[in-house]
């Protein structure tokens, strides 16, 4: 069976990069008007719960001036605040860096090759971008990886197909997590489990840890904070 990837990675902002007097800030008992507004005026609304609360992510001078207009902000998180949980020299305890996940694939593809391959399907923006010579991304340049379990992996069988990804968008680690340990229990399950060698038999499954690879890495790297638009 022929199949297709094709990755919808849109509204990403080019060639800005944040700065320390960023802040989360939130707006309590929310409306579905004041979403509206906020999206409109092209902030970055991070969650919002209609009646309960909106956040925003703003520099201190966009508050200032919404403020201004009378917004009842309230700040929950500075840069600041973000550099002393999250540096260059501290991991996200519990979570894997891009490499380690690209590590994990490649441990499971050679330790299963009856049922996997392991296939670097797309570049990612990042990677994208330096390759065309558009400074600042000397560090994301990262490939998209993708792992096929199946029972006659190097063959494209007329079988259903189920595709797990991670990381859609930005700061969402526990995706990627949750790919990776399916991945893990699908292929040592083979063979053990009936339930899992029926499913890997009678099907193709798909697997990548994440679309965003710029912005999970920069989750790891950097003190910013990171928009889930400036890097994939």
């Amino acid at each position: 069976m022929k199949y297709t990837f094709t990755l919808f990675l849109s509204l990403f902002i080019i060639g800005h990069v944040f700065s320390q007097d960023q802040v989360i800030v939130r707006l309590k008992q929310a409306s579905k008007a004041d979403l509206n507004y906020f999206e409109k005026a092209q902030d970055e609304v991070t969650a919002f719960r209609e009646g309960q609360y909106l956040d925003l992510l703003i520099s201190k001078t966009r508050l200032e001036t919404l403020k201004s207009e009378a917004w009842d902000f309230t700040i929950t998180q500075t840069a600041e605040q973000n550099k002393e949980n999250l540096s260059v020299s501290k991991d996200i305890n519990g979570y894997h860096t891009y490499d380690e996940a690209v590590a994990v694939l490649q441990q499971i593809a050679a330790d299963y090759p009856d049922i996997c391959t392991l296939t670097d399907i797309a570049d990612s923006h990042g990677k994208e971008y330096y390759n065309s010579g558009i400074s600042g991304y000397e560090d994301y340049q990262h490939d998209i990886w993708m792992l096929k379990i199946s029972d006659n992996v190097n063959e494209s069988e007329d079988e259903p197909a189920v595709y797990y990804m991670g990381a859609h968008h930005a700061r969402e680690p526990i995706s990627t997590e949750v790919v990776l340990g399916l991945i893990e229990h699908l292929t040592s399950g083979y063979g053990v489990n009936d339930e899992i060698t029926t499913m890997i038999d009678n099907a193709e499954i798909f697997g990548f840890f994440g679309a965003w690879c710029g912005c999970h890495a920069r989750s790891f790297s950097s003190s910013t904070l990171c928009n889930r638009y400036l890097l994939s």
